[in-house]
């Protein structure tokens, strides 16, 4: 189309320069614009032979015209040939920018399709020594194997290769004997540089992104797993309190009572009993049911108080400070206020081993407080008292307490006061089960 153009102009302007009677001077002139429109076409090359072809042009139509002098065809003929040159020097330029930026366009293309990144420097290596017609090529990127292509070179050019402030290597470049880097060069070699950084930060990311995805489905398992295991871990504590509360049962109401029978009868022996022999034999005997009776008593106890059934947790609660006051000399001041929760028979249980092992732990006297917090829907129980160990000391000896606790959903925390006080505060839920649901949620 521009070529077409311009050989009518061409032809045009000599045909009027064939008929006009005027000078050709003015007529010279117009070759110059079919000529640059040749050269921005043809490049340099064909600039000049369109120069060419106007002088011959310009001197078949001179035929008719005498008054056109030989100077005058010398500067028409110069001024024809540098204007030819410079639009095919232009553009060539011009042709070269845009193979340079198509050339830019299709390497960051292939760089960030790459979905290994063990073949990153080699590829950009290869688009390097391609764009830049370079003599060696050196490329090191962190966590790959460094890659070099080439021979010997003369000057060289050393590129970082980094994005958003991280980097990931650099690049060194040779250009052959006689040859420097110009500064399109450098522009080409730093672009590269950036696409290989945005390449190697995706990479980055995608890794990133899998191992998150591996770490995210292992801690699903786990999570599983956990939720599984706890669910478990509930079922049994709901049977072991079960076993421990008929044990309790058979331990009071079978043997225990077998036990006060046979102490009736030994005392019905004793009275009938005349020799004092046999009677220091029955006594004997009776001391050894009434210590065993009593063991059995305690060990009922300590299975699953039986107040539990027949008291709830807070008149338990209040036979535990009593029988410390009793035998352990120790006054014990209890606040529980749960009036009007009807508590699970695992929470009221568990709560009562809590106070039991915190009462334990702690000196002196103590103050044991139980309340139902509504907010949270949980069940806080409170001790405070004298500790004579460090606040880790002291979570090491409710360590199984602690750990019944988070079994049920519940926490367990120490709480010094730097006098030599420290209160142990337990917090439970009402409803255990609704954590195993939240496992699994």
């Amino acid at each position: 189309m521009v070529l077409g153009s311009a050989a009518l102009l061409l032809v045009g302007v000599f045909t009027v320069s064939l008929l006009s009677e005027g000078g050709l001077d003015e007529l010279a002139v117009v070759y110059v614009v079919p000529l640059m429109l040749i050269g921005l076409e043809l490049g340099v090359l064909g600039g000049a032979g369109g120069a060419a072809l106007a002088v011959v042009l310009l001197l078949a139509a001179s035929a008719r015209h005498s008054e056109l002098e030989v100077l005058g065809l010398a500067a028409a003929s110069a001024s024809f040939l540098i204007a030819g040159v410079l639009a095919g020097r232009f553009s060539e330029r011009m042709q070269a920018a845009r193979d340079r930026q198509e050339r830019l366009l299709t390497s960051g293309l292939r760089l960030a399709r790459l979905d290994n990144f063990d073949a990153l420097p080699t590829v950009l290596a290869q688009e390097l020594e391609q764009a830049l017609e370079l003599a060696n090529v050196q490329v090191q990127l962190r966590g790959a194997t460094a890659v070099e292509i080439g021979c010997s070179a003369g000057a060289t050019l050393r590129v970082p290769i980094s994005t958003h402030g991280i980097g990931f290597g650099s690049m060194t470049l040779g250009m052959p004997a006689g040859r420097s880097f110009t500064p399109e060069d450098r522009v080409v070699a730093e672009k590269l540089a950036l696409q290989a950084g945005v390449a190697a930060d995706n990479q980055r990311l995608l890794a990133v992104e899998l191992e998150r995805a591996v770490l995210h489905a292992e801690l699903e398992h786990t999570r599983r797993r956990l939720a599984n295991h706890l669910r478990n871990v509930g079922h049994v504590l709901e049977n072991q309190e079960a076993e421990r509360r008929e044990i309790a049962r058979h331990l009071h109401e079978q043997a225990a009572q077998a036990l006060a029978g046979v102490l009736l009868g030994l005392r019905n022996l004793e009275r009938d009993l005349d020799q004092e022999v046999a009677r220091r034999q029955v006594e004997e005997v009776s001391d050894v049911a009434r210590r065993t009776l009593t063991d059995l008593r305690q060990l009922a106890v300590s299975v699953r108080p039986p107040s539990l059934d027949d008291l709830g947790l807070h008149g338990a609660l209040e036979g535990m400070a009593e029988r410390q006051g009793t035998h352990g000399a120790r006054r014990i001041t209890l606040h529980c206020d749960t009036a009007g929760n009807d508590l699970a028979p695992e929470v009221e249980a568990c709560a009562y081993r809590v106070a039991e092992e915190a009462i334990r732990a702690l000196h002196g006297a103590l103050t044991l407080k139980l309340g139902v917090d509504h907010d949270r829907d949980a069940l806080r129980i409170e001790l405070g008292g004298r500790c004579l160990d460090h606040s880790d000391q002291l979570l090491a000896k409710l360590a199984a307490t602690r750990a019944r606790l988070e079994l049920m959903g519940g926490t367990l925390q120490t709480i010094s006061a730097g006098n030599g006080q420290a209160t142990i505060l337990a917090v439970l839920p009402l409803h255990p089960t609704v954590t195993v649901a939240s496992w699994e949620s």
